[in-house]
């Protein structure tokens, strides 16, 4: 599971990723394999976040409104990345550690 994406209790999901911003939600299952869902509104993903099941709110409301795609370790790497538009948008170490190289 790619570091930035977070841990949940699931025992079918290890992690998860949003963006608002995107509409974008990425899934990490316990058998290593991400996928992420298009079209996902904040609504949504925070109904999936809350709800006791993760693993049933994703097969009853997520997978059944929302296009899936498989993504390999470097895709999952580049979407995150890609989240930070500005440097601003940097978590404040990698601010930091940006302006010291």
């Amino acid at each position: 599971m790619h570091p930035k994406l977070t841990p949940v209790q699931s025992s079918n999901i290890e992690g998860v990723w949003y963006s608002a911003r995107k509409g974008l939600l990425l899934v990490a299952f316990n058998n290593g394999k991400t996928y992420s869902y298009s079209g996902v509104t904040q609504d949504t993903h925070d109904a999936f976040m809350q709800s006791p099941s993760k693993g049933q709110y994703l097969n009853r409301e997520i997978k059944q409104n929302h296009q899936a795609s498989l993504l390999s370790d470097e895709e999952v790497g580049a979407i995150v990345a890609s989240s930070f538009r500005t440097m601003a948008d940097l978590p404040r170490r990698h601010q930091v550690l940006s302006l010291l190289l």
